[in-house]
């Protein structure tokens, strides 16, 4: 890549730099020479219309997340309005050689049309499976806001010059549903920076006088089985094991994961730590437990799905306890330990048997740590994606 392209981000769920991926792929590229954008919601952490950060100009946008499905074509509508309006004022500034959209949603592709019309290249960064995502979210069957996003889905795959995904089961889920060739997607699957991230000796104090913290990182949607995780935490404590439990994350399902932590009565061996962005704090969060525990519910989203916290915690050296998912398997492989999906009580079991077993945990934590250096840091995954800009610039 010679020159300096000017490249738009679209991210419509989160903010940056808090969803670390996007801010991964958006320091890649502006570290290889270009001008990168990104435009993303406002939250109440990140609440700055307009910042910069290590060179990237950001433009956030407030949206309010739905909460049933009239909420999500409201949300959808408000997006893409504050979205186009944003590009439409970038793009009279000057040519935009790329408009990098992720999803979810995928209702920007009228948008990448209109973008290619002008000359610019349009990419579709997949990751989430959204129908999917929305059946596990809201417990409904293939109704019409499911077919919905699948008619999204497959005009997005198919308006794009290239696609962007984190696995090969959404690449062959998506490319087969949408009747696109496989080869239209380059995977470049999410793993954290080894130079990002720092290990540091354990903060005793977050451990709260407990003797062991267990540890969950990520979003806390309904879909994101966090309340199975305040489940095992009280199946734990009642079998005597003396664990505190970190929850480092925020979302819609937070207010009634602490709910019923109160009403298992382990709200007071429990810190909601909210969402976290800063690298070096999360580092010494991650570096002060014992277990990361990933409780997402056998789905047909969470199977298939990369989960970013498992390797995030395999960075860290910890050991990982999580139901048995093909994707959740495929990346920790033996650094984690496997409950049958959906079994609080033998995910609990298998939590306390690392929590119980020191040489095991370090063994195990051994285990992940290699894996994460060797195969599957972000800094593999900086080929592809440079790779993938490559060819694409070199084709306008």
């Amino acid at each position: 890549m010679s020159g300096q392209s000017r490249i738009i981000v679209v991210v419509h769920n989160l903010p940056v730099p808090y969803d670390r991926r996007v801010w991964l792929e958006a320091t890649t590229l502006s570290e290889a020479g270009h001008d990168v954008t990104i435009i993303c919601p406002a939250t109440q952490s990140f609440p700055d219309k307009r910042e910069r950060l290590e060179g990237i100009q950001i433009h956030r946008f407030a949206v309010k997340e739905g909460r049933s499905p009239l909420g999500l074509a409201v949300e959808f509508l408000v997006g893409f309005t504050s979205v186009s309006f944003r590009y439409l004022v970038l793009r009279a500034k000057g040519p935009i050689a790329v408009l990098h959209v992720c999803n979810p949603p995928e209702i920007y592709w009228p948008l990448g049309l209109l973008a290619r019309a002008t000359g610019t290249r349009f990419v579709f960064d997949h990751h989430d499976l959204s129908p999917e995502m929305y059946r596990a979210k809201f417990k409904r069957g293939p109704d019409l806001v499911y077919r919905a996003l699948l008619f999204l889905e497959r005009r997005t795959y198919r308006s794009a010059n290239a696609v962007i995904t984190t696995n090969e089961s959404y690449r062959e889920i998506v490319t087969a549903r949408t009747g696109t060739p496989p080869e239209i997607a380059t995977i470049v699957r999410s793993g954290p920076s080894v130079a990002r991230f720092q290990k540091h000796e354990p903060d005793l104090t977050l451990r709260r006088g407990s003797e062991h913290l267990m540890v969950f990182l990520g979003e806390i949607g309904e879909q994101d089985g966090v309340e199975t995780l305040i489940q095992v935490a009280a199946v734990l404590r009642e079998r005597g094991v003396d664990v505190h439990t970190l929850v480092i994350g925020d979302g819609p399902a937070l207010q009634s994961t602490q709910e019923l932590a109160d009403r298992l009565g382990v709200a007071g061996h429990c810190t909601f730590a909210g969402r976290v962005s800063d690298d070096d704090q999360l580092s010494r969060m991650l570096s002060s437990a014992d277990v990361g525990v990933v409780p997402d519910p056998n789905t047909d989203w969470s199977r298939h799905s990369t989960m970013n916290k498992v390797m995030e915690y395999m960075f860290f050296g910890l050991p990982v306890a999580a139901f048995d998912l093909i994707e959740t398997r495929f990346s920790a492989q033996g650094a984690a330990l496997y409950a049958r999906p959906d079994d609080i009580d033998d995910l609990a079991s298998v939590t306390q048997r690392l929590l119980e077993d020191p040489e095991l945990r370090v063994a195990m934590g051994q285990v992940g740590e290699d894996r994460l250096h060797e195969e599957l840091s972000w800094e593999h995954s900086v080929p592809e994606l440079l790779g993938l800009y490559r060819r694409l610039l070199a084709s306008t």
